[in-house]
């Protein structure tokens, strides 16, 4: 989980520096303009899929918004998509650890 909120911090990062390199030149061109927009509703997007991925029920519909919103941020939303994925992998293997010992029996003691 640490992980993804350090790519996810890393991606507002990159939104702050493409806003910097506009508001320092004195023109702004408007389809800079428009990828700067883009960036700020995919941004927007992962972090609705990290506040998703704080309830259980609902960590796969938000890894994968948190992957869909890391896209246009390349190499810094590796780390954040990286993330996600280590903790979609983490929950499965518990849930594979507690499924195998709570239906794991010698067979006896459901007799008894």
């Amino acid at each position: 989980m640490l992980t993804m909120i350090i790519g996810v911090v890393l991606n507002l990062l990159g939104i702050l520096a493409l806003w910097s390199s506009f508001t320092s030149s004195y023109y702004m061109d408007p389809a800079l303009q428009d990828v700067f927009y883009l960036a700020l509703g995919l941004w927007g997007i992962s972090v609705v899929g990290a506040l998703l991925c704080l309830s259980p029920v609902t960590r796969r519909a938000g890894s994968t918004l948190v992957s869909i919103g890391s896209l246009i941020f390349f190499p810094l939303g590796l780390i954040a998509m990286i993330g996600a994925r280590k903790m979609l992998n983490e929950q499965k293997r518990s849930q594979k650890s507690d499924h195998h010992g709570a239906h794991h029996s010698n067979g006896y003691s459901d007799l008894v």
